[in-house]
């Protein structure tokens, strides 16, 4: 079975489907940043980069993710930096 070509699908299906692999850009912004940095620098900082919008509870997510799997340390709330 053919996944990869997505054109014939609807898109209420097409909605349902985690294409955006955010925690790729987030982590490389919070790397570049050099100091702690706020979830709305990094969602601005991503559409900047990017120009893409990131939903910030996606970016949320991601945020706790890079932190559980010791990539990045929440140094206080809202506030995060790259591990050196």
């Amino acid at each position: 079975m053919e996944t990869e070509d997505r054109s014939d699908l609807p898109q209420e299906l097409l909605s349902q489907l985690s294409i955006k692999k955010p925690s790729g850009a987030v982590l490389a912004l919070i790397e570049s940043y050099g100091e702690p940095i706020s979830i709305n620098e990094i969602v601005i900082g991503v559409y900047k980069k990017t120009g893409e919008v990131y939903r910030r509870p996606g970016v949320l997510n991601t945020l706790t993710m890079l932190t559980k799997s010791k990539q990045i340390n929440r140094v206080s709330r809202g506030m995060y930096q790259a591990i050196k």
